[in-house]
Formats: structure tokens, sequence, C-alpha cells
């Protein structure tokens, strides 16, 4: 399982954005960032960096349709 959040915010006055990059165009090398909260409230606010190990990987996933390809990123940023 994972998790994931999204969020809406209303009043964006005096809020910037960033832009996602386009993942086609990451190669092994880049730097990567991940923001999140591992294992809930024990370990919020955590940040840790890497780089991208490999841009074209292909992994199995089992959904509820069945078993999928999917492509991946792989990093070695800490990733709990």
């Amino acid at each position: 399982l994972t998790d994931i959040a999204v969020l809406k915010i209303d009043d964006t006055k005096g809020i910037k954005s960033i832009k996602f990059a386009n993942s086609s165009k990451v190669q092994t090398g880049d730097s990567v960032f991940a923001m999140g909260n591992p294992l809930g409230l024990e370990f919020a606010n955590s940040v840790t960096s890497g780089i991208i190990s490999a841009s074209e990987r292909t992994i199995d996933a089992n959904t509820t349709a069945g078993n999928t390809k999917v492509n991946v990123l792989q990093t070695d940023a800490a990733i709990n």
C-alpha cells in the first residue's frame, strides 16, 4: 500500500507554485527529493534526497484488473 494525498488550496494569493517535471525527460544521475510522512505521525515531515539510479525500469504490478507492467523510476533516495 502507499500513502497519497490530494490537496485543494482555496486561497492561493501570495503562494508560488512549482511545475512538475516531465518524467520522460528524467535522466540517470538527476537529483531527486522525496517528502512524506512514513509510518504516520511518528516520522512526520520527513525529507530525503538521492539520484535517479535508472530511468527506464519496468515492474510487474498486481491490480484488481490482473497483472500489468508499470514503468517506474529507480532512485537511491531512502523511501520507507
